[in-house]
């Protein structure tokens, strides 16, 4: 395992499991989602992070590693490099997004993870659809 954070199939099982126990107490966490709008301040043009040391990132999961921030609040200069892969992202360059029937709700999920090709970030219920729609309907 290489991180202490749940892949996204181990979540949607998780979920399902927080979902079950709490309406049995009497909560009901069990929503559809709602299509979405917007992806994710990264790809906004005008969307950046400043960190404590005034370095500008475009994503919070970017933050600390220097090879991907785009320049410092004291220097005007940008790193166009990086600038330029969110500028450049679109979820439907992918055959498996754009075929996908979740895309209205998740829209190609986190787009770092989709630039850096190190795996999908979809929405959970396309793990767990079967069970939530079983919850749904027994609510």
């Amino acid at each position: 395992m290489d991180s202490t954070c749940f892949t996204n199939k181990e979540y949607a099982t998780e979920e399902i499991k927080f979902i079950k126990e709490h309406s049995k107490l009497g909560y009901n966490f069990a929503k559809l989602p709602a299509p979405r709008i917007g992806i994710c301040g990264a790809i906004a043009p005008n969307s950046y992070i400043i960190d404590p040391y005034g370095d500008i990132y475009k994503c919070w999961d970017d933050i600390g590693n220097i090879n991907e921030r785009i320049g410092n609040i004291t220097n005007i200069e940008l790193k166009n490099s990086n600038i330029i892969k969110w500028i450049n992202y679109n979820f439907l360059k992918d055959e498996e997004c754009k075929e996908c029937c979740f895309l209205p709700v998740c829209m190609g999920g986190c787009p770092n993870k989709q630039i850096k090709k190190s795996e999908k970030w979809c929405v959970t219920i396309k793990d767990n659809y079967n069970e939530f729609i079983d919850i749904l309907v027994g609510l």
